[in-house]
Formats: C-alpha cells, sequence, structure tokens
C-alpha cells in the first residue's frame, strides 16, 4: 500500500494533465474563415489568425492594449515552424476556445505546423500553410459572411443598412493578410502604403483604391480605401478584393445614391428599415416556389435529369441588431455582381447561403399548413422540425427514370394561389395570386462540361422578361471543404461571363467513379409578387428554376 498510494496519486495527475493539455483542433484566417484547403486558405505572412481547440487559454477572454507586444500573453505562446524556421507568433487575443495571433510577416512560405503553450503545458502540432498573400475581410457577424466591415473615411461611420454608402464616397475595408511589412510588428503600429497589386470589385465595378496597407492601430490589421463607384445600388452589394490576384472572402456593402437608408425593391424600404433602427421589428414572411432540374452523368448509364418541385415558406421576425448583421433576408448578388461562400463538405451538395448566416431570428407562426393550389392539383406545406414558421414539401418530382418519377411535375405555366387559411398566432391570414409563364432557357448547357478555373467562364441563355434576373451558379470541393460563387444579372442581358478571379477561389473538383463532383448551374427568378398580412411588414411570393449539371 505504501507503495501504490504515491504510484496511484502519480498516475491521476498525469492523467489531468493530459486531459487538460492544450488541443488545436483547427488555424485560419481571423477574419474570413475560409478553409486551409482551399486555394485562398492559407496564413499570409504579417496576418492575424485564429486557433480553435479546447483548453488553450484563460477561462474568460483577453485582449492585448497596449504596445510593444510581448510573445506570452496571459500564459499563452505560440510558435510556427515552416522550412526549419521556427519564429514565435504575437498572441493578442487569448481564451480557452480560440487565441489569435499576429503572424510574423519574416516567417518562411510554405507548409508547416503550429504549436500553442498554456501555462507551461504544450498542444500538439499542427498543420499550417504560408502564403504571401490570403485576404481576409471582417464581417458583422464575426462569420466571414454576409454585410462586412466598412467604415466612411472621414468620420468612421460603420456601413449598415441604415448608414449606407454612396457613389463618389471614401470608404474602408478593414481585413487581414494583406502581406507582409517591414519592421518590427511587436514595437508598434506599421501603417502605410504596401505597394502590392491591389483591386477592390463593388458589383460588377472595379473601384478606385486610394490606399492598401497596415492600419495606424493595430499589429495584423489592414485598411483599404477605395471610392464608391458610380451605378451601383444596393442593400446587399458583394464585394471582393484581389491581392496579386489571389481572391479574398466575399462579403456585402449597403449603397444608395438618395438615402442613408437602402431600399430592394418589392421586399425592403427605407421606412421600414427606419422604423427598426428606432426600436421597432421588421417581420417578413418569404415564400418560394421551386423548380430544380439537374442533369448528373452516370458512367455506364448515361445522363439523367433528376427534377424536383418544391414549395417553402419562412416568417421571421427580426431585431435591427440582427437586421444589420445578417445576409440572408434577400439573395446575394441581385445588385449583380459575384459572391463566392467556402464550405466545409458534409454532403453532395453545398449549403445555402442562409444555412451559413449565424444570425438567428424568431420564428413567427402563420399557422397549422400553407396551401398552395395550382394547375396540377392542390399541395400544403409543412412546418419544419416541428416548428410553426419554417414550412415546406417536396410538390412534385419527375426526372428520368429510374432516377426520378415519382411524383408528376407540379411547377407548370398557369395560375397559383397560396394562403395560410386562418392563420397562426403570430400571422394573419393571407392569400396571395400570381401566374408562372414560361422559363428561361440555358442555351449553351450542352457545350459546358469541363470548367477551367483559369479562364473566364461563359453562360449563355434566351427568354425572360425585363424583370427577371439570372444567377449563374457553380461549386466544387476537394473532399473536406469546397467553395461556391452566385452571380447575378438582368435577365434582358442574355449572356454573362463569370471573371477567374471569382473562378479562382474553387478548388479543382475531380471526379468520383467517373461522375463529375463539380456542379454548373443557371437560376431564373422572379420578380417578387408582394403580399399582406397581420402581423407582417413586408411579405413575398416568388418563383425560381434552377438548370444545373455535374461538371
Amino acid at each position: 500500500m505504501r507503495l501504490g498510494w504515491p504510484l496511484t496519486v502519480a498516475t491521476l495527475w498525469i492523467s489531468l494533465a493530459k486531459a487538460q493539455a492544450p488541443e488545436i483542433l483547427g488555424v485560419t484566417n481571423t477574419a474570413s474563415y475560409v478553409d486551409p484547403s482551399l486555394p485562398h486558405g492559407g496564413i499570409a505572412q504579417g496576418a492575424m489568425f485564429t486557433i480553435f481547440g479546447r483548453n488553450l487559454g484563460p477561462e474568460s477572454p483577453a485582449v492585448v492594449d497596449r504596445f510593444p507586444l510581448a510573445k506570452t500573453f496571459r500564459g499563452v505562446s505560440v510558435r510556427v515552424t515552416v522550412g526549419g524556421v521556427t519564429l514565435d507568433a504575437i498572441p493578442v487575443v487569448v481564451w480557452n476556445q480560440q487565441v489569435s495571433a499576429v503572424l510574423p510577416s519574416n516567417t518562411p512560405t510554405g507548409n508547416g505546423n503550429i504549436q500553442l503553450t498554456y501555462n507551461g503545458v504544450s498542444s500538439n502540432v499542427f498543420p499550417i500553410r504560408i502564403v504571401r498573400h490570403a485576404l481576409g475581410i471582417f464581417a458583422l457577424n464575426q462569420a466571414g459572411n454576409g454585410p462586412g466591415v466598412f467604415t466612411r473615411a472621414e468620420d468612421y461611420l460603420v456601413n449598415t443598412l441604415t448608414s449606407s454608402a454612396r457613389p463618389g464616397e471614401a470608404w474602408d475595408i478593414w481585413a487581414t493578410g494583406l502581406g507582409p511589412v517591414q519592421g518590427d510588428e511587436a514595437a508598434q503600429p506599421l501603417p502605410g502604403p504596401l505597394g502590392y497589386n491591389v483591386e477592390v470589385w463593388v458589383g460588377e465595378q472595379r473601384a478606385q483604391v486610394i490606399y492598401a496597407g497596415r492600419s495606424g492601430c493595430c499589429a495584423g490589421i489592414d485598411q483599404i480605401r477605395f471610392i464608391v463607384p458610380e451605378g451601383v445600388s444596393g442593400c446587399y452589394v458583394p464585394v471582393r478584393v484581389l491581392v496579386e490576384g489571389v481572391p479574398s472572402n466575399s462579403v456585402t456593402i449597403s449603397i444608395d445614391r438618395e438615402s442613408s437608408a437602402c431600399s430592394e425593391p418589392g421586399l425592403l424600404t427605407r421606412q421600414q428599415l427606419q422604423e427598426v433602427q428606432q426600436g421597432g421589428r421588421l417581420r417578413v414572411g418569404a415564400i418560394t416556389l421551386a423548380r430544380s432540374e439537374t442533369a448528373v452523368t452516370v458512367p455506364g448509364f448515361g445522363q439523367f435529369v433528376l427534377k424536383t418541385d418544391i414549395g417553402s415558406a419562412t416568417f421571421l421576425q427580426y431585431t435591427y441588431d440582427q437586421l444589420i448583421r445578417s445576409g440572408s433576408l434577400v439573395q446575394y448578388a441581385e445588385s449583380g455582381g459575384c459572391y463566392v461562400y467556402t464550405f466545409r463538405t458534409t454532403r453532395n451538395e453545398p449549403p445555402s447561403l442562409g444555412e451559413l448566416d449565424p444570425i438567428r431570428p424568431t420564428l413567427l407562426d402563420a399557422g397549422p399548413v400553407i396551401n398552395v393550389r395550382g394547375p396540377v392539383g392542390n399541395k400544403q406545406l409543412q412546418p419544419q422540425g416541428g416548428q410553426r414558421g419554417i414550412y415546406s414539401a417536396e410538390l412534385g418530382g419527375g426526372g428520368t427514370p429510374p432516377f426520378g418519377g415519382g411524383l408528376p411535375d407540379y411547377l407548370e405555366p398557369g395560375e397559383y394561389r397560396v394562403d395560410n387559411g386562418g392563420g397562426g398566432a403570430d400571422v394573419g391570414p393571407f392569400q396571395v395570386t400570381a401566374t408562372l409563364g414560361p422559363w428561361i432557357q440555358w442555351t449553351n448547357q450542352d457545350q459546358l462540361s469541363q470548367i477551367p478555373l483559369t479562364q473566364p467562364l461563359h453562360v449563355t441563355w434566351t427568354g425572360g422578361t425585363a424583370q427577371d434576373w439570372v444567377m449563374i451558379t457553380g461549386s466544387s470541393s476537394n473532399g473536406d471543404a469546397g467553395a461556391a460563387f452566385i452571380c447575378g444579372v438582368p435577365a434582358s442581358r442574355g449572356s454573362y461571363t463569370v471573371p477567374t478571379s471569382v473562378l479562382a477561389a474553387l478548388p479543382p473538383s475531380g471526379s468520383i467513379g467517373g461522375s463529375p463532383q463539380g456542379s454548373l448551374g443557371v437560376i431564373t427568378l422572379r420578380p417578387p409578387i408582394s403580399f399582406t398580412a397581420a402581423g407582417l411588414d413586408q411579405a413575398w411570393l416568388t418563383f425560381s428554376r434552377a438548370q444545373m449539371k455535374s461538371v
């Protein structure tokens, strides 16, 4: 017993030490959160990066507040090794689940590893890829997507739906990962232009850049000042930056020529936004009747078309804070231009932009079901997950047998009526009627099967009205992570060319068993049909059709 007791205590202490050891689970750019395996997902020299894991630092977050910066902060230190060279990163935010640090600008580029130490106990060694440029733009939702962090140059006003930019004004993009600087980053801020080739794209317009360098406040934080171009407006205008040809993450900016509050015709009004800003709530209802047609090539069987008609409805209430940080209220890129988003691969298709948005508004009860009546018959949208406020149903599913044909096609041309019967606890009764006409036709679909990521992608279509929009979308993944783009233009154009700067964010997709794993599509968006109901400030019905194919 005398020998066993000390041995048991020693074993217990060793077990506790192992249990409390820091564990690194991931490393990304602090602003973009782009997966490191994607083309623009490396950590740039001089950038701020974030380590995710367990037992990384103190229980309560701590942030450095003065220069000079130290190699150890609150017991946390971080070492990076690349090509046989080991350097100390500069911790600036420490917490038990996240640690943010600045990578020294003189870190060699290439593949290496990173290790964190907290109170003398070291973590596992984790892989890291160091590059020269990989810009991440900060976002208001702190998830690397949706509305970006922009401030007006003259007074540092933060851009939101109710404090829009105007064409001709100078605004600043706040980011990290522009590239390395000369000097001691830990000793003091190092502002000044860095001389890199920087392009800022606002919608479809290239903006004039008048400064691109470190900010005067902080280590690792970049400031890019640009002039808002003419001819661009909207609540969610896509913005992306290229640094020496390397794309950033995509975010959006609010632009309006006439007012501080933006507007989206048929979806958002300036008055509604101003009322929410003054302490109100925005209550919206969105009903979509959508057809998806996907051409899939199966080796040995040929090409099959999987067709599905789906109805969905959401009824949501936003606070002002939720509204200005969320990016899922309307479709991205309706103002023109392209938006790129990234995702972890957990299924056979990329998630929607709404699924990636961390902002979760309050659900509104619109009744037990949503009724849809059309030329083919009557259907009902049911609450999802037992929650009234989100409704959906498969309306029809044709396709090429044996991979389809379970249900007859539903969304055929003709008149449709949608209602919620007697209504629900939050949303009163409504009824909206709309007519569905012929769809737009994707004309060069058969010619696009191999999509080079280094060449512009030209897409053509016919049909549509002056009010219709076309969204060109594509995605690919490397098995662990993926990226998708969506570019919006008026249907009247008849064609659109996706620039190589957008495609550069996508990884090569390859194939599995001869079946291509990338996707390309053309989505028709019909103009929204507004309707009213007690308990809603704004509500609309839309039709859409997605023509997709594997590439």
